[in-house]
């Protein structure tokens, strides 16, 4: 370790005080007993890419940090399930940006306080995973890949550090020139040579957010990350996007097919599908000339399908699914 980051990590390491007195946050658990690396105890995100979205406890929100940046240590880490000494590594994902028509490969996102709405954040600022043990870090800005690794080592967990909380890693937010208030956001997930990776989550950064706010700000990064109307997550809006849409009509809690973010499965979630009806990511012509659905050929369609579901029709449903037309 040089003495530079050596001297960070001091630094960053007497900042913290304050921070741990005020609460540990949430952790994100981890367990390996099925051979995966499985991940729960986040905010559930139905909707979009990931499952679930990390830090939402009211302790989590950057702070004054050194050198001119915003930071914290949530959140953290709980693993189970796992051998001493395995290597887990955290490892930052792009995601196509889909409120931009070029869909731009995106690192880090930013979701306005002010607007309340997804945006590029001013002056392109930098976030840094940086770990607690000299593992290393990731620096990461909004739309350009990582000039060294995307990923970092977090733990190799002793016995006595199995089960219980920890804070491998401190998120820092470059601060000069001023950052704007909201959250800054990252998709991720946990890779080791001894266990399968997990699935994407989402770690986003609080910036003066209340709760309610902080909730709206993960659930439109993590839908901004999908295709509008993608309601099945295969990377195609077709059919069986309408079939998952009619399956939790009206559902409060199965939010799959939530595309308007309302907490609530509805007509307006039918206007998003059809909206994005034929394509496809990676963009497929042949898909995205498909014309869109609309006036009484919806209706027409929307019926159809709604009968055709009801008398239990397997190719047909096949075929919705496949983008085949038999």
């Amino acid at each position: 370790m040089n003495k530079t980051y050596a001297a960070l990590m001091l630094t960053a390491l007497a900042a913290l005080a304050p921070a741990v007195a005020r609460g540990h946050g949430l952790p994100i658990h981890v367990d390996g007993s099925s051979g995966v690396l499985t991940i729960s105890g986040g905010l559930p995100l139905s909707a979009g890419y990931a499952r679930q979205g990390f830090d939402y406890h009211e302790d989590a929100f950057l702070d004054l940090g050194p050198n001119n940046t915003q930071f914290t240590s949530l959140p953290g880490f709980q693993v189970t399930g796992v051998a001493a000494g395995s290597q887990l590594s955290l490892e930052v994902l792009a995601r196509p940006d889909f409120t931009d028509v070029a869909t731009p490969n995106r690192w880090l996102w930013f979701w306005d306080k002010e607007t309340a709405t997804l945006a590029v954040a001013p002056d392109d600022p930098l976030v840094r995973i940086a770990s607690q043990k000299g593992f290393g870090d990731v620096r990461i800005t909004q739309f350009t890949a990582p000039t060294t690794a995307s990923s970092v080592k977090i733990l190799e967990p002793n016995p006595g550090e199995i089960g219980s909380h920890q804070h491998p890693l401190l998120y820092f937010l470059d601060d000069s020139p001023a950052a704007k208030f909201g959250a800054y956001g990252f998709f991720a997930r946990l890779t080791s040579p001894n266990y399968a990776a997990s699935e994407p989550f989402l770690i986003a950064l609080n910036y003066s957010l209340s709760p309610e706010e902080y909730d709206l700000a993960s659930r439109t990064i993590n839908s901004d990350a999908r295709l509008p109307g993608d309601y099945d997550k295969n990377d195609l809006v077709n059919g069986g996007d309408f079939l998952a849409w009619q399956r939790t009509f009206g559902s409060t809690t199965e939010l799959a097919a939530d595309g308007s973010l309302n907490k609530v499965v509805d007509v307006d979630d039918l206007s998003v599908w059809k909206e994005g009806f034929g394509r496809s990511w990676p963009a497929t012509p042949s898909l995205a000339a498909i014309p869109e659905p609309t006036g009484l050929s919806l209706l027409a369609w929307a019926l159809l399908l709604m009968r055709l579901c009801k008398t239990g029709s397997g190719s047909f449903r096949h075929s919705l699914r496949t983008g085949s037309r038999e």
